[in-house]
Formats: structure tokens, sequence, C-alpha cells
């Protein structure tokens, strides 16, 4: 080996110590879940459209906020 060179035997073992000690467990960022329910109608109403246009629409999702 030349002079100045570190053997990666003795450098390795040490490296792994080092990044492991220094390690703490992350906690998830809390998420806001809201329930979104939107429609255009309602039970037992009448309802008239145009040709083409939707007569019903129920969109029905959750929203995460983080």
């Amino acid at each position: 080996m030349r002079r100045g060179q570190c053997k990666p035997v003795l450098v390795f073992p040490l490296v792994l110590l080092g990044a492991c000690s220094s390690m703490a467990p992350a906690d998830p960022a809390p998420v806001a879940t809201k329930h979104i329910v939107q429609k255009n109608f309602a039970i037992g109403e009448l309802k008239s459209a145009a040709v083409g246009e939707a007569m019903i629409s129920l969109k029905d999702f959750y929203e995460k906020d983080r």
C-alpha cells in the first residue's frame, strides 16, 4: 500500500457505526382528512336537463391536507 492511504477494512465499520448512532425515528407529519360529498340533487325532487347536460352529479371524495 502507498503511504497515506487508510485501510478500507478499518474505515467501513467506523463509518457504519457513526451513521447509525445519530439516527432518530422520524414522526410522520399530521394529516387532516375531510370527507367531501357534493351533489346537485335531492331525493324525490323533479329534475330536468338539456340534451348532453348531466342530470345528476355526485362527487364523493376525501381531501388530505399535509
